[in-house]
């Protein structure tokens, strides 16, 4: 598996956000918070309705990323941090999925295998950045070459509407 740091991933779907995953989603996660579930509320907080669940949002778009980056070499996830929402996410939104390849290095304690860094975007049907995370992970190497995933240096810049 090849990781270029600076590569771009735009993830091949998107996901419009239903008030019935939304529901089933606070209820498995038991999360009573009323501006994700009482309307009147959330307007009178002057929302324009209820609000998604943003760890609804983050598990969305760290789903989204594993077919194209970790379906075949994750270890583990090290940690996920610098979560930042940008604009609310409503019932009714198309989200669609980024990642850039931040940093990867072979790991000193884990021959083999390397610490990749990933940063995760959300954006909504208007292409505004919603949610953006840091992601870092142990990945094992390319099976038939035992050998680590291929860290590669590259640049690429992309700027979001906020």
């Amino acid at each position: 598996m090849q990781m270029q740091t600076g590569r771009r991933i735009v993830h091949g779907f998107t996901k419009t956000v239903t008030e019935g995953d939304h529901s089933l989603f606070c209820a498995l996660t038991w999360n009573p918070q009323p501006l994700h579930a009482n309307k009147p509320l959330a307007e009178a907080q002057g929302h324009d309705g209820v609000l998604v669940n943003g760890m609804y949002t983050l598990s969305l778009t760290l789903g989204a990323s594993v077919y194209d980056l970790t379906m075949q070499g994750l270890v583990a996830n090290l940690s996920i941090d610098e979560v930042s929402y940008s604009k609310p996410v409503k019932i009714g939104d198309t989200l669609s999925f980024e990642t850039e390849i931040e940093q990867c290095r072979r790991s000193n304690s884990r021959p083999g295998q390397s610490i990749v860094s990933f940063r995760h975007f959300c954006l909504n049907q208007d292409g505004h950045l919603v949610m953006s995370c840091r992601r870092s992970t142990l990945m094992k190497g390319v099976e038939r070459e035992s050998r680590p995933v291929e860290c590669l240096v590259n640049s690429f810049d992309h700027a979001f509407e906020i």
